[in-house]
């Protein structure tokens, strides 16, 4: 959902569409409108309760000819800004930056990088131990996935789980981890370790109702 307004020097809109997210494409620097004054100012209301309560607000600013020479560019590069935005938290508002779209591209490489991962068992699980202070024994592990890149090498997980978290790709991803726990649990179990295996469930997992499955 987005507000997306295309605005002339004199920030009068062009195009309104009454979400919760919005737009600003800008003529110059000297005449973007202020994000927060744009965001307080907006008739936002709820329909149903008519009340006045305004919901959270995330904001993107993206300026000609810096931002892009045409509508289309210029348009890209705030929804780039947008994404930033939210990742930010509601009530807030980025500027575009170029800077932005190398990490936009980096985003999209992993991305696809995941799918290709899953097909060609790129992943594997590390056992970190789990000990008793008391008796000093090993008595469980917990089950940490890493990603054998076959270019970059070992990629530690705060590289790869939220991109996978974003793209759902962590539901396949998060499958694959506790079959392949269940699997090494089984292993130990057969040779005579009694050791309890702790799988980390995404939030995503944990909704699915066939998890148990």
């Amino acid at each position: 959902s987005i507000w997306r307004t295309a605005l002339s020097a004199t920030f009068r809109p062009v195009v309104v569409a009454p979400y919760s997210e919005l737009t600003t494409l800008a003529a110059h620097p000297k005449t973007a409108p202020s994000a927060n004054m744009i965001a307080f100012s907006l008739p936002l209301g709820n329909s149903t309760t008519n009340s006045a309560a305004k919901p959270p607000i995330a904001v993107s600013i993206a300026m000609t000819p810096t931002d892009g020479a045409d509508f289309q560019t210029l348009l890209k590069n705030a929804d780039t800004a947008l994404h930033h935005a939210k990742s930010s938290g509601r009530n807030t508002h980025r500027f575009f930056a170029e800077a932005m779209n190398v990490e936009a591209v980096a985003h999209l490489s992993t991305r696809s990088g995941l799918r290709r991962a899953l097909e060609r068992g790129e992943f594997l699980v590390q056992y970190q131990p789990q000990v008793n202070l008391d008796s000093g024994l090993v008595i469980g592990a917990e089950a940490l996935v890493r990603w054998n890149h076959p270019e970059r090498g070992m990629i530690p997980p705060g590289a790869f789980i939220p991109i996978a978290e974003d793209s759902g790709l962590i539901v396949p991803i998060g499958e694959w981890v506790l079959r392949e726990s269940c699997r090494q649990a089984a292993q130990w179990q057969s040779a005579g370790l009694s050791l309890t295996v702790a799988v980390n469930l995404s939030a995503r997992q944990l909704q699915r109702p066939d998890l148990a499955d």
